[in-house]
Order: structure tokens, then sequence, then C-alpha cells
């Protein structure tokens, strides 16, 4: 498999050629590769609401940006979407009255103000406009209604690959509202989230499946390559160049994974636990935030000089504080509240990320950086 001409992010276009923009243009990613000017000292986190629905309830599994500081959150224990403004911290339940208990598994942006939720326990897509707050259900078939998919990757052109967990992976046509399955079931608990590297494939993540898939949404086929150990990872970061960091659970090392080539390079210092963080954000010259799950802090991955620490404030021992996240602009990232944990966290890079260093609004809704 060739490296596509894609792959060499550091094209010169400016942002004024992005409007209209097609948010599958891999030259979207444009200039977000440059030297960084910013000591992350400087973070510092907040709670946005006080999501509480009761003892060993979840409240939201995956994030998304969808515009202007806003993020989204999909339901879990919870019948709502939570939608928050990170410009002023304020938040509101919307979307009311979904089925059963952890409906949902991660939420993915799918152009023209429309936002997917992807299945757990619920045996239909949810496709909800965020302007309007209604919303369009559609099944998918005759799929297991346990443990579905867990998490989403978003195509182009309104269609979204949903990550197989329980179940087949789906190929989801939120236009037509179709949906396709994309071979059979891969075991249980078998993948956390996935990532678009081009051409209409998508790097699957392992968690309970002990390889990494690529997914061709084109020829509706898959592959694997690489081992990993069991629950190794909680989904995945595009980095540029064609490759994906991978974010650690129970392994102990982050991981590069270079699909194109099929290698897995594990590096930096080892982790002790489980479950660790689940999700990263990337906000710039290969720097990734991960998103502390039963970690007590962030880490902070340098994936150009293979480094990993942990970063900001102690969050405390509880275990799946947050689960994914979401970069929202102006140098702010939203996490999602999970079980054990007050509201969702909002974390704020400081001042001088803002000054010195962003990521347009149009490469953040792209292909390349919406996802679980």
């Amino acid at each position: 498999m060739s490296i596509p001409f894609f792959m060499n992010p550091l094209g010169k276009r400016a942002k004024d050629d992005y409007v209209p923009f097609d948010l599958n243009d891999p030259s979207l990613l444009d200039g977000i590769y440059g030297d960084m000017v910013w000591n992350d000292a400087n973070i510092t986190t907040s709670t946005i609401g006080n999501h509480q629905p009761g003892a060993n309830y979840w409240v939201s599994r995956g994030a998304v940006h969808y515009g202007d500081g806003m993020v989204v959150t999909g339901p879990n224990d919870i019948t709502n979407f939570i939608v928050s403004d990170t410009k002023d911290s304020t938040y509101s339940m919307i979307a009311s009255g979904l089925i059963g208990r952890i409906p949902s598994e991660g939420v993915v942006y799918c152009g023209n103000n429309k936002v997917l939720a992807i299945p757990c326990f619920n045996p239909q897509f949810v496709l909800v406009d965020m302007i309007t707050h209604t919303v369009e259900r559609f099944a998918i078939g005759s799929a297991s209604t346990t443990g579905n998919n867990s998490g989403g990757v978003y195509l182009g052109n309104g269609m979204a690959l949903a990550i197989s967990h329980n179940a087949p992976f789906v190929l989801v046509n939120t236009t037509n509202k179709t949906a396709t399955y994309i071979g059979s079931s891969q075991g249980a608990n078998a993948f956390y989230g996935g990532v678009y590297i081009g051409d209409g494939l998508v790097l699957a993540i392992p968690f309970g499946r002990k390889e990494f898939a690529i997914v061709d949404t084109v020829n509706l086929s898959i592959s694997y390559f690489g081992t990993a150990i069991a629950d190794a990872y909680r989904c995945g970061v595009y980095i540029g160049d064609g490759k994906v960091l991978a974010i650690p659970a129970n392994a102990t090392q982050f991981a590069i994974v270079d699909p194109y080539n099929k290698t897995v390079d594990s590096f930096g210092p080892t982790f002790a636990g489980t479950h660790k963080w689940h999700g990263g954000v990337y906000i710039g010259n290969g720097k990734v935030i991960a998103i502390p799950c039963n970690a007590s802090q962030m880490a902070i991955v340098d994936t150009i000089n293979r480094t990993a620490e942990n970063v900001g404030p102690n969050l405390g021992a509880g275990t799946y504080k947050y689960i994914g996240g979401a970069f929202a602009g102006n140098g702010k990232i939203l996490a999602a509240r999970g079980l054990n944990a007050g509201g969702h966290l909002l974390i704020d890079l400081g001042a001088g990320y803002r000054t010195n260093n962003q990521i347009s609004e149009q490469a953040m809704l792209s292909a390349w950086l919406n996802k679980y």
C-alpha cells in the first residue's frame, strides 16, 4: 500500500481557501504541524456542570466539536445529549427520550450541523440536528443490540464508520439513513475507536482483539496487522504522515502505528495501571493530550521526540472519570464525564497557547481529527 500524496502536511494554503470546504480534504491539515511556542505548565482545568445521574451510572462516552467552541457528548446512562459552550462554561441538555440504558458510545460530526450517535446497547443510530435539536432514528438491522459499536469516524460526504466492539463494523450513510455491514463480528470488546487515515481507510484500535485492523470502506474489506496485549488501547489520534498514536489502556506505553508499513512502535516511559487514558486530542506540532480515565492526570505526548509525561493537576483516583474528549478551539479541550467525576472537564492550555498556536475550525471538523 503506497502512502498517498496528502501525507505531507507542510503545504501553505491560506485559511480563506477552505471556504467552502470539504470535510474530507487532507489539505485541511496544512499548517498545523509547525513549531509550537507554549509552556505546558500553564495547563489548568475546571468543571462544566455537575452531571450526577445516580450511583454507578455513566453520563457520557465520547465528545465532538461542531463549531464555534461548542461540544456535544453522547448519552450513556442518561437520555439526553449534553451541549457545552467552552467559551463561557455553560451547558444545556437536548434531544431527550433516547432509548434504554447506554444508548450510545461515541459521537461524530457529519456536516450540515448533524451529529451521529454511535449505538451501544441500542438497536438504532441517532442523528441529531444541532440547530433544531430534533432527532432522527434509523435501525441497523439484525446485529446484536448488546454492545454493538464503540466509537465512530467521519468519512466525508455524510458517511461515517461505526467501530466494531461486539458486532460488525457498520458503514453509515447519514443522508439516506442506511447502514451496511463490513465483515462479521470481530469478537468480544474487539476495538475501541478508530482513526481515518485517508483513501476511505480507517485504522481500528484494538481492545479485546489483539491486533490492529484496517477497514476499507470503499471495497468493504478488513485486513489485520501487529500484535497487542488484551485490553491494550482505548482509541487513537491522527498525528500526520499517515501515522496514528494509540492511547494506552492496559498497555504500559504509548505507541505510534504506521498502517501503511504495518508497524507498531511503543516508546517513552512505562505507566502502571489499567484503563489509564481513554482517547486523546491533537493540539499541534506532533503533540497529543491523553484524556484521563483511571489515571490521575492527563498525559502530554510528543510524537516527534517520542516522549510522554503526566501533566496538569491531580484529578483524583476515581475510575473511568472521563471517556474521550474534543478540541474546541481557542486552546480548550472538553473531556466527557464518564462514571466517577462531577461534570465534564474543561482543559485550558493557557494564554500562551492561544497566542501562538491555533488549529483552524475546518481542520477540527475534518475527517482527520473528527472521531471518538
